[in-house]
Parts: C-alpha cells; sequence; structure tokens
C-alpha cells in the first residue's frame, strides 16, 4: 500500500479506519449473503417437497383408479403458484399418468438423484413418492424457477450496498472525531521536532498526553533535548573558554613581536652601518607585519579569521610613517574580504615587502603613489587579485622578479607560491607587481 506512505497521519489513520471497517462490513455482508443464500435453497427444497406432497397425496385415488382426469384437476390447482413450471404425475410403471405446465411432458420418468432434489441452472426439481398404505403408487415431479432466490438475493445486495455506504459514513464521522486520540500527540510531537530544526532552542519540550507509547515517545524526546541542552551548555562554555584562551594567545604573540620589533629598531638606533640598520629596520617592518595580524585577531569575534580590508589599511599606514615621505601617497583599496591565519599573513609580509621597495627605490625625487588592491578575481580566474603598482621609475629590465637576488622579492616569490599564488610584473608607467591567488585551506 503504497499510496499510504506520503500522506499526512490524519489521512493516514482515518484511511486505515475506513478500510479496516470496509473490509469487515464487506466480509460480514458476503458471510450473511452465503447463509442467506444456503438457507433460501434449503426452504426452496423444503417447501416444494411439501407441496408434491400435498398434491401427491390428493392423486392416490386417481391412481388407483386409473382416472387421468381427476390427477390433470389435481394438478390444475398447481397454477396458484405462478414459479411452478411443471408438474408431472407418473404411474409405478414410470409411465405419464397426467401433467400440468409450459413445459413438454416426458413419457419416462426422469430420473430421480438423491436425495430426490436437483438444482439446475435457473431451476429446481423434487421427484416424491406417491404411498398408500405403505405401497407405492407412483411418483410426482415438480418443476420450479428459481427467481424467488434470484430476487432474494438482488434485493439483499441492495440492502447491503446501503448499509454499507450508511456504515461507511458513520465510521468516517466517529473515526474523524476519534483519530485526534492519536494524530494529536504526534502532531504535537513534531510541531516539538519542528520548533527545536527552525530555531534551535534546547528548551523546547514535547506535550506527554498519556502514559501509552506516544506518552514514552514524548518523555525520551524530551529527555533527548534535556542532554543536548545541557552538553550544548557545557559546550558553549568550553567554547568560551577556549576563545579567551586563543585571544590571550593572539595578545601575547603580538606583544612578543612588539618587543622584538622594538629590539630590533633599538638596535638599528646603536648602529652606523647603514646596510646593517637597512637590513634590521626590514625586518622590524616584517615582524610587525606579524604582529598586525594577531592584533586583528586579539580584536575580532571571528577568530582565526581576518578582515582583509581594515588590516591593510593600518599595515599600509605603519609601512608608510616608518619611511616618513610626506610627498608619496599610499593609496589601499581591499574589497570586502575574510581570509583565513594561513592565507593573511602570507598577504601581509608580501604587501609589506613590495610597499617597502617601492618606497625606497621608486621615488627618488620623494613624491609619487603607491596603489595596493585586493579584489576579488573575474569569473573564470583564480579567487583573488593582489596588486601593488607605483608611478615611480619603474623596476630595471634586468631584475627578475621569480629570480632575484634580493631578499626582498625572494621572499615575494617564496610566499606566493607558498599560496599558490601566480606572480606577475607589469614595467610600464613605474612597476606593477600583480599575484593571483586562492585563499588556503586552515590546517
Amino acid at each position: 500500500m503504497t499510496y499510504l506512505r506520503d500522506m499526512s497521519i490524519r489521512r493516514k489513520v482515518l484511511a486505515v479506519i475506513m478500510l479496516t471497517s470496509s473490509i469487515a462490513l464487506l466480509l460480514a455482508c458476503g458471510a450473511f449473503a452465503a447463509y442467506d443464500w444456503l438457507s433460501t435453497r434449503e426452504s426452496l427444497v423444503h417447501r416444494l417437497a411439501t407441496m408434491a406432497d400435498v398434491v401427491g397425496a390428493n392423486c392416490t385415488a386417481a391412481l388407483v383408479f386409473d382416472n387421468t382426469e381427476d390427477a390433470q384437476q389435481t394438478l390444475a390447482a398447481l397454477r396458484a403458484e405462478p414459479r411452478l413450471v411443471a408438474g408431472d404425475v407418473y404411474n409405478r410403471a414410470g409411465r405419464a399418468f397426467a401433467h400440468y405446465g409450459s413445459r413438454s411432458p416426458s413419457d419416462r420418468l426422469p430420473q430421480p438423484v438423491l436425495p430426490d432434489y436437483r438444482f439446475g441452472e435457473d431451476y429446481l426439481e423434487v421427484w416424491r413418492p406417491i404411498e398408500l398404505d405403505g405401497e407405492r403408487l407412483g411418483t410426482i415431479y415438480l418443476c420450479s424457477e428459481l427467481s424467488e432466490l434470484e430476487d432474494r438475493m438482488a434485493r439483499y445486495g441492495q440492502i447491503a450496498v446501503v448499509f454499507l455506504v450508511a456504515a461507511s459514513l458513520v465510521t468516517l464521522l466517529i473515526g474523524s472525531r476519534l483519530r485526534a486520540v492519536i494524530t494529536e500527540p504526534i502532531l504535537r510531537l513534531q510541531g516539538a521536532m519542528q520548533a527545536v530544526r527552525d530555531n534551535p532552542s534546547y528548551s523546547v519540550r514535547a506535550e506527554k498526553h498519556g502514559d501509552d507509547e506516544l506518552g514514552q515517545l514524548a518523555d525520551g524526546f524530551n529527555a533527548m533535548l534535556t542532554r543536548i541542552a545541557d552538553r550544548d551548555e557545557a559546550l558553549r562554555t568550553s567554547l568560551v573558554e577556549k576563545e579567551v584562551l586563543l585571544k590571550e594567545v593572539h595578545h601575547r604573540v603580538k606583544n612578543n613581536l612588539q618587543i622584538i620589533a622594538s629590539l630590533l629598531d633599538l638596535q638599528a638606533n646603536s648602529i652606523t652601518d647603514d646596510a646593517t640598520v637597512e637590513v634590521l629596520r626590514e625586518s622590524r617592518d616584517r615582524v610587525r607585519s606579524m604582529a598586525l595580524i594577531h592584533e586583528h585577531l586579539y580584536g575580532t569575534e571571528e577568530l582565526g579569521r581576518i578582515d582583509l580590508s581594515d588590516y591593510v589599511q593600518d599595515l599600509c599606514s605603519s609601512v608608510a610613517a616608518s619611511y616618513g615621505l610626506n610627498n608619496v601617497q599610499v593609496l589601499p583599496k581591499v574589497d570586502d574580504i575574510v581570509l583565513n591565519i594561513d592565507t593573511a599573513i602570507p598577504c601581509g609580509l608580501i604587501i609589506n615587502e613590495l610597499l617597502s621597495n617601492a618606497l625606497k627605490y621608486a621615488f627618488p625625487e620623494g613624491k609619487g603613489c603607491v596603489r595596493i588592491e585586493v579584489r576579488r578575481a573575474p569569473e573564470g580566474e583564480m579567487g583573488y587579485v593582489m596588486t601593488v603598482a607605483d608611478d615611480g621609475v619603474g623596476l630595471p629590465a634586468s631584475v627578475d622578479p621569480t629570480a632575484s637576488a634580493s631578499l626582498g622579492l625572494q621572499l615575494v616569490h617564496a610566499l606566493a607560491q607558498q599560496i599558490h599564488g601566480v606572480l606577475t610584473c607589469d614595467r610600464q608607467g613605474g612597476t606593477t607587481m600583480r599575484i593571483h591567488f586562492n585563499p588556503l585551506r586552515p590546517a
């Protein structure tokens, strides 16, 4: 019964009630019809046999005195029974003695069968002996139509149809009222489940209607929600504790990196060799770019993910301030992008290196503009495009960014490979370094 599978529980219960009651009523009507059919057949046999005995008794004198006319007149009384189609009297030799009815008489007695009656397709035949003082004088044969049985079965069928319709209507009415006993607890349990699903709140409880299986199911559902709520609360508490701990870790890492940057800055102030000072300051800026990452992580609600726009703004301001070039504009422009820490740190170091190189070498006259952009790539290309472009003197043609002896460019190339990026260089109208990359998946 696959058609019941997708019905609502209300319709399913009502359909089961109607189907069960209909089958039971059909079986009951069939049993009564079979009983009535059998009892009516027995009644027809008994009635026709009784009639045959009465008519046969009235024909004894005619048989004794061989008076055919008297026997014929006696058989004429059978016209009072309209369903009787034939009536014959046979003498003791089995020859026709008198006849009544529309059927042609038989010269010889039709061979009787035990128990002296026979049902044909649409008729009933009865044979009864005609006796006087224990001596058999002859046999009477009656043949009757079965229209009475057919009419009775037809009338019984009409009554059964009316009864089935009436009983079905009553069952539908009562079933519609009683189905709530089963469906309401289930529907309330379903409502509680939907409430938890649509708005995860484990304070919801299913209403219990009794101590039956549905009541036990409601108790089990409520107990499950209680356990989930307890575990959820324990998990929330654990997550809060871990978030606090992780923020503290980022805070301490940021402080330590800032201390390292300050130490490098102090070391640079005590050294007179310009090349060494430059190396120390470059290392300081790299440390600061990483410290800035942890500072943003410490202040964010979503640990492990960086709002790249805010981070690049702060990084560019920090690098530009360290060089003190008032006539060089640094213009960051970043789409609304959030990256995980594994991708944000290499991106920050790349921007730090390329911006530092531009501020150091691109503007010998101390005037110009550097644009830093990070945007989503057009459809069909890698996920993001990072660009650092200046309008300065340009990168010499002899310098290959992917195979340079410069530590800064080597670092840029290595970091681009780390984020699976593709580095390209455009030397027209200054220098434009562009990296197409996809964000790394967190480890």
